[in-house]
């Protein structure tokens, strides 16, 4: 008898672990279409802006390289250099980001 309740009592922690590790797996695959469908969402929303917008934000390499340091925060892109034109006015355009890209990285490390 006393077999009988170890091995009911072994079954039903395997049962918990096996539904605790499929829990867990469900979760992680969730989590994965979620960020699938926000990048979607966001090229989405890249793709259906007017062609007119769409040249005028034509980003260069090194914004799209600060874009993506910054997970594709346009709006913190935007500010940084912003805050870099106020800082040091009378520079290129170019340079701003140059110059932010450059903090970036240093802060970074």
């Amino acid at each position: 008898m006393d077999i009988l309740i170890d091995n009911f009592l072994v079954l039903c922690f395997i049962l918990i672990l096996v539904t605790l590790i499929w829990w867990l797996w469900y979760e992680m695959q969730k989590q994965k279409r979620r960020r699938k469908r926000g990048a979607i969402v966001l090229r989405s929303s890249k793709a259906s802006r007017s062609p007119q917008s769409r040249t005028s934000t034509k980003d260069s390499s090194i914004k799209r390289q600060l874009i993506g340091l910054l997970h594709g925060d346009r709006q913190a892109v935007e500010r940084l250099i912003d805050s870099a034109q106020t800082r040091q006015p009378g520079k290129s355009q170019k340079w701003y980001e140059e110059k932010v890209l450059h903090d970036l990285d240093r802060d970074r490390r």
